[in-house]
């Protein structure tokens, strides 16, 4: 008999065995959120795909997944997994956050990882101020890029990055987890601490280059507070 790890080499598919995959939209708490998938799934039944991974396997994920995976979770769109979601045995999962406060972090994030490496790729960025970075097309509305193609109220589960632990306890709920203990991980609260605040005009042109990410942010706290919680 050909073992998976062979059948894998030789590239013969199996049907995937996922239960969950979790769509990790930068600076959202994905990162404390997987921890949580970790400790509840296992490291070896739960597999993280990055986001280069993801951009050069779009639609090819099946070929990182070993029978013993139930948990996939990484920075990918929707659309490059739509392949693997079955909704009536895949549960599909996501966080959001406010968009304005999610590119401020993605930026501290971006310029911290710079700064701390004169051999990364995007080392002639490293002086580069927030408000350009936030101008080019492929840091707005990236909340929306992930999700486009499904809805919110397709999702089995929506959680808002502001509500965490909340959320983290509805979703508990939700799935029949046991008690799961929450930490923070990958935060830029320090680093982002040693400059000026970000004044409320850039804030506010952040805001307007942002509008669809607006938009879903502000139907999923509409969502949220018909439904007393993410469907």
């Amino acid at each position: 008999m050909i073992n998976a790890r062979l059948r894998k080499f030789f590239g013969i598919q199996e049907p995937h065995r996922l239960e969950l995959i979790s769509i990790h939209i930068p600076k959202t708490a994905g990162t404390s959120f997987y921890a949580i998938l970790q400790d509840i799934y296992g490291k070896s039944h739960s597999i993280e795909v990055k986001r280069e991974q993801a951009r050069a396997n779009a639609g090819k994920f099946q070929r990182f997944l070993l029978p013993e995976h139930l948990v996939l979770h990484g920075h990918f769109h929707f659309e490059e997994v739509r392949n693997l979601f079955d909704p009536s045995r895949v549960r599909l999962v996501t966080w959001l956050r406010e968009p304005v406060n999610r590119v401020i972090s993605n930026y501290y994030f971006f310029n911290r990882k710079v700064n701390e490496d004169p051999n990364h790729s995007e080392w002639h960025r490293r002086d580069e101020p927030l408000e350009v970075y936030a101008h080019y097309e492929e840091n707005r509305n990236r909340m929306t890029k992930f999700l486009d193609g499904i809805a919110l109220e397709d999702l089995f589960f929506f959680g808002i990055q502001e509500h965490f632990e909340e959320d983290v306890a509805l979703l508990r709920k939700k799935m029949g987890w046991p008690d799961v203990q929450i930490r923070s991980e990958n935060t830029n609260q320090a680093y982002q601490s040693q400059f000026p605040p970000v004044s409320a005009d850039l804030k506010e042109q952040i805001r307007a280059w942002n509008v669809s990410d607006v938009q879903l942010y502000e139907r999923a706290l509409e969502l949220r507070r018909m439904e007393d919680g993410p469907e």
